[in-house]
């Protein structure tokens, strides 16, 4: 499915959040991506990988990791759930810690089927995060 050049771009938004597919969306390149087939066969295989702690993926700036990592969110494998968080300048706010907490943790409730009211402290945001990390992770196995 990713092995393919170029990648195509006209695909569903199937986000359990819209806004977020939207953020993804506005990232890829209305040309779609050239030549990046392998990396998102590389990003496929590590989603399908049993041992799949993390990965990390590094690059300079404007190489396309953003449109790269908006394709995947976009359009992921059969099978995969994502959650993603995008750092914009045109979105001023959404490059700080109480972005990410708040707009991972909406999603991962979305996904989980949970909710709670606000936290007032970020200890207690970042552990009920944790728990709802652990919860979606429970439900791809």
């Amino acid at each position: 499915m990713y092995g393919a050049d170029p990648v195509p771009t006209s695909v569903p938004l199937h986000d359990p959040l819209p806004l977020y597919a939207e953020v993804a969306q506005s990232l890829v390149p209305t040309k779609g991506l050239i030549g990046r087939g392998g990396e998102l066969a590389e990003l496929a295989a590590f989603c399908a990988a049993e041992d799949r702690s993390y990965t990390w993926w590094q690059a300079d700036a404007s190489a396309g990791k953003s449109a790269l990592l908006a394709r995947f969110v976009v359009d992921p494998p059969l099978g995969v759930q994502r959650v993603s968080f995008f750092i914009t300048y045109p979105q001023s706010g959404q490059n700080t810690s109480a972005a990410f907490l708040r707009d991972v943790t909406a999603q991962l409730e979305t996904l989980g089927g949970r909710s709670q009211p606000p936290l007032e402290y970020v200890h207690d945001q970042v552990r009920y995060l944790h728990q709802l990390f652990r919860a979606c992770a429970g439900l791809a196995s």
